[in-house]
């Protein structure tokens, strides 16, 4: 997982994990990579999601999503866990 302040910062976290990757044998697997934009508490300064240049991973555009699985629990960009607890309440109820 990385974060980052902004685009450019990022964009250069994950140019420099393909980078060493590299060196240490180890390949990125951009189809499974995904990027998820956390909005700021205040709301004036949120930005609109499609004012956002891609990110590229060895040239290929990583798609942007609103959640994802993250060692087991899931990660969504309104800092909350609702959907986390729907998941174990799922799980629990089929067990």
């Amino acid at each position: 997982m990385l974060l980052a302040p902004s685009w450019s910062a990022l964009q250069h976290l994950i140019n420099l994990l393909y980078k060493f990757a590299g060196i240490i044998d180890m390949t990125c697997n951009a189809t499974k990579t995904v990027c998820v934009v956390f909005h700021p508490v205040y709301k004036r300064k949120v930005l609109s999601d499609m004012c956002l240049p891609h990110f590229l991973l060895n040239g290929m555009h990583l798609r942007f999503v609103t959640k994802f699985k993250y060692l087991g629990h899931i990660i969504n960009n309104k800092f909350t866990d609702d959907d986390d607890m729907k998941r174990e309440m799922r799980n629990m109820f089929i067990r």
